[in-house]
């Protein structure tokens, strides 16, 4: 087993010691060991905060597997300390950790041993909830903009004050509901926006959170991002008006 920091696993508490003892209870004395770290994003359902995305699509995992973090022998307790050292800024957001934990015994049988353990790599997260329309897809109007939510919680989902927030704004490709999900953003990673097509700073209040007007010229479907001054980022897709509207402005034009 994997032994964890009393305060649990964060970015700034990251020492622990697996123990491995046989099954009358003696200790597995300088077996040799080896440790595989994943990752999973980890969707927070908070209460005060539905609709809100925590997680960065343009740092999406295209891989689970982070590699070994551990490779050697035990001591003669059975026991090994050492750091889970991880790339926070690597990271979309909370995440669950994956430990796959392998001992081996001198005739080289092996027990493995896999636990998967909350993380945050980040003492506050920032979030957006940009409106959904009456069929339940995101969306801002053509014609005045719309408001959207941001707002900045720590890992227990408690708002966090005065934050300050960059926000910033990207045309996608388009795609249909039927197609994968993949959409290189990963260009757009950098929390100062600098390929935003627009881009805004923002405070947030007493109460954790603050609104972003944010108007968009041409129909077509969007990213709008969100990052805190501690280096989390998030963003979620919409769509800018609808088809009809360019159309029906491309039949007025002609009148």
């Amino acid at each position: 087993d994997l032994e964890l920091p009393g305060s649990g696993l964060t970015a700034d508490n990251n020492v622990v010691t697996l123990v491995s003892k046989w099954l009358y209870g003696a200790p597995g004395s300088n077996l040799s060991a080896n440790v595989e770290l994943s990752a999973f994003p980890r969707n927070l359902q908070l209460d005060g905060w539905t609709g809100y995305t925590f997680q960065d699509p343009a740092r999406k995992m295209d891989d689970n597997y982070l590699g070994d973090i551990y490779n050697g022998s035990l001591n003669q307790e059975g026991k090994a300390t050492f750091p889970v050292a991880i790339n926070g800024g690597a990271l979309p957001g909370p995440v669950a950790l994956g430990f796959s934990t392998q001992v081996f015994e001198p005739g080289g049988n092996f027990s493995i041993d896999n636990q998967r353990i909350p993380f945050d790599p980040y003492t506050t997260y920032a979030g957006v909830n940009v409106p959904k329309d009456d069929w339940g897809s995101r969306r801002v109007p053509l014609e005045g903009g719309g408001n959207v939510a941001v707002g900045t919680i720590n890992p227990s989902g408690e708002p966090v004050a005065g934050r300050n927030l960059e926000i910033g704004l990207y045309r996608v490709s388009w795609r249909y509901w039927w197609q994968d999900n993949y959409d290189n953003v990963a260009r757009f990673s950098s929390s100062q926006h600098t390929q935003a097509l627009k881009s805004w700073k923002v405070r947030t209040g007493n109460d954790g959170r603050a609104d972003v007007r944010v108007d968009v010229a041409d129909w077509g479907r969007y990213l709008l991002r969100v990052c805190d001054q501690g280096g989390h980022c998030s963003g979620q897709y919409f769509y800018a008006g609808y088809n009809q509207e360019e159309s029906d402005r491309g039949s007025a034009s002609l009148l």
